[in-house]
């Protein structure tokens, strides 16, 4: 029983001016994988292509065919399409939401694009009026918020936070997120794509 061996080594052992001297002669017999290898055909990279061969231990060409997968060092980037335009109209709020970090509690607003947000405070306000609580508002034009469970107040007063709630308004053409907290503290604000973060410390 023949066995059959890796062309990779086949072509190590050929001398170089041999790969260009005529086409190996071809047999009809059904080629066989080589157990000792997985039974996968050997990839070699022939004349600027990749090609999937079967040889044996005599150096018989059983079958040549172009390999058509990915190869590494050339097709490490995988094509895409033609660029998506962006989608068109008002500004669509997907998601707000509230989480717990070790050092500080996050705010985030999630949109169906990336946004330019103001992000802005009435601490000078605040400081000076003790009725009126700091608040962090962060608003962005042309946008609306289409679900009313997003449109709902995030309750957090009972947490370990300087957050006590997070409001959101349509107003007009824009949609305002109100950060109300219990007292005066350093944030963050950060966007990340479609992300909008607003990192209180705690």
């Amino acid at each position: 029983m023949k066995r059959y061996i890796p062309v990779l080594m086949f072509l190590t052992l050929a001398p170089s001016g041999a790969l260009g001297q005529g086409k190996p002669a071809e047999t009809d017999d059904k080629p066989q994988a080589d157990p000792a290898n997985g039974g996968d055909p050997y990839n070699v990279y022939s004349t600027g292509a990749f090609q999937e061969v079967y040889i044996d231990e005599d150096f018989k060409l059983f079958k040549v065919r172009t390999y058509q997968g990915a190869v590494p060092g050339r097709d490490e980037e995988t094509p895409l399409g033609a660029p998506v335009a962006p989608p068109a109209g008002k500004i669509t709020i997907d998601r707000i939401g509230f989480e717990q970090r070790e050092l500080f509690s996050r705010v985030f607003v999630l949109a169906d694009r990336p946004v330019t947000p103001w992000v802005y405070d009435n601490f000078v306000q605040a400081q000076s009026d003790p009725a009126i609580a700091p608040q962090i508002y962060v608003e962005v034009a042309k946008a609306s918020v289409p679900k009313t469970n997003d449109r709902r107040p995030l309750v957090t007063r009972s947490f370990n936070t300087p957050v006590m709630q997070v409001e959101i308004n349509q107003v007009k053409n824009l949609v305002r997120i109100v950060i109300t907290l219990k007292r005066e503290s350093r944030y963050l604000p950060v966007q990340v794509g479609k992300t909008i973060y607003v990192d209180v410390e705690r």
